[in-house]
């Protein structure tokens, strides 16, 4: 497990987590499809009330496969509907096993880890859209569907993925002073560990979404 820190962003070297179409995030006006989200519009967290976005962005599909976790899939109601990311996007996790395991109460985990085959309500989205990207203050957890979502980390990685006018657009919002000491909002989890939290299958990681 990392601890909080500041680190790249993503469950792989080249990552990058984003929204995809269509997702509904809380705010102060009601829920809101990321689409429509802009700089100044304020989102609900989980740590600190509601929060203003600081940037939006827009890539394609390719910068990582997308996941599209059916309705119900992680527990009763939750998601609230079809939700699409990147399979490199953060969900949280919370559950006494996680405490054993990893003496945290709650983790960050790329939703690839907890997408797997056997699970029924999860597959491949449709290739024909883009991602949405976020940007806080703070790296920051947002309601999205039910389910607390990682908003964007700006580290080295997801910046590359980005390109210069992101990046130069991120640096002017956040400066490089903020960029330099952002932390994770949780501990995240090494590829492959959300399968330490059940003795058979990753699929028990889909039942402790926070």
């Amino acid at each position: 497990m990392i601890e909080n820190t500041a680190m790249d962003n993503g469950a792989a070297p080249g990552a990058l987590s984003g929204f995809g179409p269509g997702v509904v995030v809380e705010t102060t006006e009601g829920p809101q499809p990321v689409e429509w989200l802009r700089p100044g519009d304020l989102l609900l967290t989980r740590d600190h009330g509601y929060r203003p976005v600081i940037w939006t962005g827009r890539s394609p599909l390719s910068v990582a496969p997308p996941v599209r976790i059916a309705a119900g899939a992680l527990g009763t109601r939750i998601p609230d509907r079809d939700l699409v990311l990147s399979s490199a996007h953060h969900v949280l996790l919370r559950s006494p096993q996680i405490e054993l395991h990893f003496a945290t109460e709650e983790v960050l985990v790329p939703v690839s880890d907890i997408a797997t085959e056997e699970e029924s309500g999860m597959s491949l989205a449709d290739p024909a859209y883009g991602y949405c990207h976020i940007l806080m203050g703070q790296h920051e957890l947002i309601l999205a569907e039910g389910v607390w979502l990682e908003s964007l980390f700006p580290g080295e990685t997801t910046l590359n993925l980005l390109g210069a006018v992101a990046r130069a657009e991120i640096a002017t919002r956040l400066g490089q002073d903020a960029m330099a000491r952002l932390h994770t909002a949780r501990p995240l989890l090494l590829p492959g560990e959300a399968a330490a939290l059940h003795p058979r299958s990753a699929i028990a990681a889909t039942r402790m979404a926070a």
